[in-house]
């Protein structure tokens, strides 16, 4: 009866109760998730010598991020670390690519190869050479 009065009182003299949160436990999935994520974006400073290295540990950071939830509704702080630093690894990979082959497009060696495959492809399979003029202004790509 001692415990029931004193809650009234609580609640009477509206007084909070201090409810003590329950922490999240951290499991190996999170804390490997976290682990590959941050590897994965130190490894964009080796993009030149492994290229496909970052595309490797940031899908698994994220695949294993998502493992670690179970049955849980949120992930735990590991995860979310290893998640959102995957995520931007691989926008940054992504952009870095873009703007690499916008690079290579734009150069006129590449539009000189390209051109003299495609009239070797069409040669062989039509019998008559392609002509196509390199100096038209359709081809060229511009980025403004």
């Amino acid at each position: 009866m001692d415990f029931h009065n004193q809650m009234q009182n609580n609640i009477q003299n509206n007084t909070p109760i201090y409810v003590r949160p329950i922490p999240q436990k951290e499991n190996g999935m999170s804390t490997a998730a976290m682990a590959t994520g941050i590897t994965g974006a130190v490894s964009l400073l080796f993009l030149p010598f492994f290229p496909f290295l970052p595309f490797i540990l940031t899908s698994t950071s994220i695949v294993l991020a998502l493992l670690s939830k179970g049955r849980n509704k949120k992930l735990s702080a590991h995860a979310k670390a290893g998640f959102i630093t995957s995520i931007c690894s691989l926008a940054a990979i992504c952009l870095l690519f873009v703007f690499i082959f916008c690079l290579f497009i734009n150069s006129d060696d590449y539009k000189q190869e390209f051109m003299d495959e495609f009239n070797r492809s069409y040669e062989e399979i039509y019998g008559e050479p392609f002509e196509f003029d390199l100096s038209d202004e359709s081809f060229s790509v511009n980025m403004r």
